[in-house]
């Protein structure tokens, strides 16, 4: 019976032990898991902040791109204007 009994109680404590291991499996997953989605959570952040930086970019340089347009557009005008201005002559 002390063979039977004494072999119970080894059971047990190696139980006992892949129990432990399991709960600390567990916490470490849980710590991981934590860790995963705090940087989820900051990549998500990170993308938000990228999206409104490459919007306001986007406007910026559509801005730019029609100021030139209209610069370019106002100087061939002028000269247009030029030109047939040369070429009625002076009318006196």
């Amino acid at each position: 019976d002390d063979d039977a009994l004494n072999r119970t109680k080894r059971q047990v404590e190696d139980v006992k032990a892949i129990m432990g291991e399991n709960v600390q499996r567990i916490v470490a997953r849980g710590e991981t898991l934590e860790n995963l989605d705090q940087r989820a959570s900051d990549l998500s952040a990170n993308a938000n902040e990228f999206q409104r930086t490459s919007r306001n970019l986007q406007r910026k340089m559509w801005w730019k791109n029609t100021k030139m347009i209209l610069i370019i557009a106002l100087v061939v005008i002028i000269i247009i204007v030029i030109i047939i201005i040369a070429a009625v002559g002076p009318s006196s």
